[in-house]
């Protein structure tokens, strides 16, 4: 991937995680933790509601056939 795909894919992927968690908050969640690295790689978010704590990986498309 050249330089300037590589930004517009990370962009792409950064509009997508906020799309996702706009959604997830519109849910009644709350987002507790975003971009959250661990020792085995990285979680894009973390929302909580009452005793429910899902987990989201967030793959971010520009369009259905891929």
């Amino acid at each position: 991937m050249t330089g300037g795909n590589k930004i517009r894919a990370e962009a792409w992927g950064s509009a997508g995680e906020r799309r996702a968690a706009l959604f997830i908050r519109l849910k009644g969640y709350t987002i507790a933790a975003h971009h959250l690295r661990t020792l085995v790689g990285e979680i894009d978010l973390v929302a909580t509601r009452r005793s429910t704590v899902p987990i989201v990986e967030v793959k971010a498309r520009a369009n259905l056939d891929q």
